[in-house]
């Protein structure tokens, strides 16, 4: 693929991740700084698909950034912790192993972010770590609406990770009781 297809394609996945990302963020009604559904939107479209066939192991590269000497390089692999756990929970969450409950993940990601922050002051960090959760929401939000009307398809997904926007389209279609929620 020439570089002007590639550039052109990069551009059509951040458009397309920038608009899902808002539409399932407004939809469930969750606050999100700009900053954040910035990060998100790059980390879906920029890092998503290299993470996902990544088979390192995050308390792997959590125990490398304990080590590391170089400041720098502690911080990026602290931050890879957040990005990679982030991905694999909201975006893959039955791609982690039976052993490893999407708990781990979510723990491992805050840590990440969390110490990534404190490292740097940088607030976005902050902000992922405290916010965790509802970016979760917001990734999951993304993944549903490639769904579309395959309701069986939704409720396992439902089902498999507890996500709240599955959950609301599951019960704004009818097939759930939800307080709040009409059909």
């Amino acid at each position: 693929m020439n570089t002007q297809k590639k550039m052109n394609h990069k551009g059509k996945l951040q458009e397309f991740f920038f608009f899902s990302l808002e539409s399932s963020i407004k939809e469930q009604n969750i606050s999100l700084s700009d900053g954040v559904k910035f990060y998100l939107m790059n980390l879906l479209s920029l890092k998503g698909n290299n993470l996902s066939d990544k088979k390192v192991s995050i308390a792997d590269l959590y125990l490398n950034a304990l080590n590391e000497a170089r400041k720098a390089n502690r911080i990026n692999l602290l931050k890879e912790v957040g990005d990679l756990s982030i991905i694999k929970t909201g975006a893959f969450p039955g791609s982690g192993s039976r052993i490893m409950k999407s708990k781990y993940y979510r723990d491992m990601g805050i840590m990440g972010y969390g110490e990534t922050y404190l490292y740097t002051q940088n607030d976005i960090y902050y902000d992922l770590s405290i916010n965790y959760d509802l970016c979760i929401d917001a990734i999951h939000g993304v993944m549903i609406m490639s769904i579309k009307d395959d309701i069986l398809g939704l409720h396992r997904f439902w089902e498999k990770t507890k996500s709240r926007a599955a959950k609301n389209r599951l019960g704004k279609l009818g097939f759930l009781e939800m307080k709040g929620v009409s059909a």
